[in-house]
C-alpha cells in the first residue's frame, strides 16, 4: 500500500469506525481498550459492561442497553466489510485480536489486530471472509442474547442494518469522481449484490426497504426493528426507525 493510501486507511479507520488498527496487541494497548470482545462471551463480564453501558445512557434497562450494544458493534463489523471492500484489507475476526474502549454515552472504540496472515490485496476471498465475520458475529449475537433475553434476530438485524447501509452509501459515494479510494465501483457493486446472495453471504444476507433515496442524499434503509434509542437520555427517534407511530 503506498504512504497516502495508508494514511486514508488509518483515517477511514479511525474517523468513520472508531478502529484503531495494529499489527500487535502490547500491555498498554489493553490498559487502553481493557476488554477484549472474548471477554464479552463470560457472562459475567459482559453483564458488567451492559450494565456499565445502561448506566451511561441514562439508567435503562438491560434490554435497551442490549440493543444500544448491537448498534454500536455493528459499526465495527462494518468497519470489517469497508476495509476488505475498499483497500483488500481484512481484518482479524478472531475475539483475542479485537479489543474495546467503553466511551461516553454507551459509545466504543476498537482496537483491532491485522489479519494473522498479514494479507494485502489478499486472495482470501469475499465468501470466505463473510464467513469468519459471521462467526464472529453470531458468537456475539447469541452472548447478548443470553444475557439480556433480547431476541437474537433482534439484535442481529441492527448489526445487518449497519452493514447493507454501508454498501448503499460506499456505491452512492463511489459515483463521485472525488472518491476515494479510485476506481472501486465495481468492487463496491459486486461485493454489494454478493451480500444478498444467501449462499455467499452467509448470515448477512438480507432485505431492508429503502426509505428515500434523491440525487443528492445518502440513501436510507428501514430498519426491521427499532434499537430503542428514544428510550435514551436526549435521543429521538432515528431516521430510519421502523416505529408506525413516533409518539410512542
Amino acid at each position: 500500500m503506498k504512504p497516502e493510501q495508508q494514511y486514508e486507511f488509518q483515517e477511514l479507520l479511525m474517523q468513520q469506525f472508531a478502529i484503531r488498527y495494529v499489527s500487535s496487541i502490547s500491555e498498554k494497548d489493553s490498559e487502553l481498550f481493557p476488554y477484549a470482545t472474548s471477554d464479552l462471551l463470560e457472562p459475567s463480564v459482559l453483564r458488567h459492561v451492559l450494565n456499565k453501558q445502561a448506566e451511561q445512557l441514562g439508567g435503562v434497562s438491560l434490554e435497551v442497553a442490549s440493543t444500544m450494544f448491537a448498534k454500536r458493534y455493528s459499526v465495527l463489523i462494518a468497519g470489517m466489510f469497508a476495509t476488505y471492500t475498499l483497500y483488500d484489507i481484512p481484518l482479524s475476526t478472531n475475539p483475542k485480536d479485537i479489543r474495546i474502549r467503553l466511551e461516553r454515552s454507551g459509545v466504543m472504540a476498537y482496537e483491532v489486530r491485522r489479519h494473522p496472515k498479514n494479507l494485502e490485496h489478499t486472495d482470501l476471498k469475499f465468501s470466505a471472509y463473510v464467513q469468519n465475520v459471521t462467526v464472529h458475529m453470531e458468537l456475539i449475537v447469541q452472548a447478548v442474547a443470553d444475557t439480556s433475553g433480547v431476541p437474537v434476530k433482534v439484535l442481529r438485524s441492527l448489526i445487518l442494518h449497519q452493514v447493507h447501509t454501508l454498501y448503499a452509501w460506499l456505491q452512492w459515494e463511489a459515483a463521485n469522481p472525488e472518491f476515494r479510494p479510485q476506481g472501486r465501483q465495481s468492487k463496491i457493486a459486486a461485493e454489494r449484490f454478493a451480500l444478498n446472495q444467501s449462499k455467499a453471504a452467509v448470515g448477512f444476507a438480507a432485505k431492508f426497504r429503502l426509505i428515500q433515496h434523491y440525487p443528492n442524499e445518502r440513501p436510507l434503509l428501514m430498519r426491521p426493528y427499532c434499537c430503542q434509542a428514544y428510550r435514551t437520555d436526549d435521543h429521538g427517534y432515528c431516521e430510519t426507525c421502523p416505529k408506525p407511530s413516533r409518539s410512542v
